[in-house]
């Protein structure tokens, strides 16, 4: 990974350090798990859930993505799944639905980001 690509982490909402130090270092994993990312489809779930009202499926999706989104320290992501899991978990369907402009806007940044950095990388 060249220092162009780590470069360009952070403005996608990436701490980088701390995504490093969770993964021991481990530049080809944290390509691999950033990869996987786009294929990951709990964003969508949750978005689903909201649409159909589904309380479950919008917890568990949230709180999968809050996962997801630690483990790649992708801190706006991260925080915007960590509020909306816990609304959700209160039985706060309204203040929960708050949350996903921002879920949106992290979720669509990182997506998109991260598929020109990859694409120019050649992974």
């Amino acid at each position: 990974m060249t220092d162009r690509f780590f470069s360009q982490l952070s403005p996608l909402g990436i701490d980088v350090e701390d995504a490093m130090l969770r993964l021991n270092g481990s530049e080809k994993l944290f390509k691999r798990i950033l990869g996987r990312y786009l294929d990951d489809g709990h964003y969508a779930l949750c978005l689903e859930g909201f649409r159909t009202k589904n309380l479950e499926t919008a917890f568990r999706a949230a709180h999968t993505l809050k996962g997801v989104a630690g483990n790649l320290s992708v801190v706006p992501l991260y925080e915007a799944a960590s509020a909306m899991t816990e609304c959700l978990r209160a039985g706060n369907w309204e203040e929960a639905e708050k949350h996903l402009p921002a879920l949106t806007e992290a979720h669509e940044r990182l997506t998109a980001g991260l598929t020109a950095l990859l694409a120019a990388e050649n992974v």
